[in-house]
């Protein structure tokens, strides 16, 4: 992929994560001002298509990223973002606080939802029995993607009678970022899933993940579950 493909792809992603509409090469030309030409903006796109990192969902439509586009974003063309001052302080004085893993995790399973805008879950594994704790549902309702689809029942449904599997998948050291299809729970596979595991000091298992739509903000959230791993590791 060339360096004008590279920031068309970017581009697009952003913008489709900002307005969830198909993207046309006339709104990308409009809105960056770019130094390439909308017929030249379009060739590149329909050649981003081609290599399956686009998708146009309709003849007449715009084009949106694919899983692979996502991938390729998040792998290649992501930077790292911080949390603002303000939102370190937040996270501080709501979690650091807690004495018991319970209620932390609990909190922290709140705080990410309402910060992330999306699904949050956290839970503990303690003595092969599991207790989690969901925050956000109404969340994926209010998106297009989902609605009262049945995809999303099937999701619910899932995380009501599976979602100690979690456990299953999730390393202790690292986050995971599951784009639709490359999610691992099958019922999943209609949504982004970014999740992390934990050793926390009573040497208990942790997890905290975040589920949303593919255009999620994937530099916040990953930013967000990094930061809140940081103060796991303190309390």
């Amino acid at each position: 992929m060339n360096i004008r493909q590279k920031k068309i792809l970017e581009a697009v992603i952003k913008e489709y994560v900002d307005t969830a509409q198909p993207v046309s090469s006339g709104a990308l030309f409009k809105k960056h001002k770019s130094s390439a030409s909308p017929a030249t903006l379009r060739a590149e796109m329909k050649r981003l298509e081609k290599e399956g990192y686009l998708y146009q969902p309709h003849t007449s439509a715009g084009r949106i990223p694919t899983d692979k586009g996502y991938r390729f974003f998040i792998d290649s063309l992501m930077t790292s973002k911080e949390l603002t001052v303000r939102e370190q302080d937040v996270l501080r004085k709501n979690l650091l606080p807690e004495k018991t893993i319970d209620h932390l995790m609990l909190k922290a399973a709140n705080i990410l939802a309402d910060m992330s805008s999306n699904l949050a879950i956290s839970g503990v594994l303690d003595y092969n029995e599991p207790e989690f704790y969901k925050f956000g549902l109404g969340r994926l309702l209010k998106e297009p993607e989902f609605g009262y689809s049945s995809q999303l029942v099937e999701i619910l449904d899932y995380l009501d009678r599976n979602v100690e599997e979690l456990f299953d998948i999730v390393h202790d050291e690292t986050i995971g970022v599951y784009i639709g299809e490359e999610n691992p729970i099958k019922q999943m596979k209609g949504l982004s899933m970014i999740i992390s595991g934990q050793r926390l000091k009573s040497g208990k298992r942790g997890l905290i993940a975040v589920l949303g739509p593919r255009r999620m903000k994937y530099d916040r959230n990953i930013a967000l579950i990094e930061y809140i791993r940081n103060l796991l590791d303190h309390v």
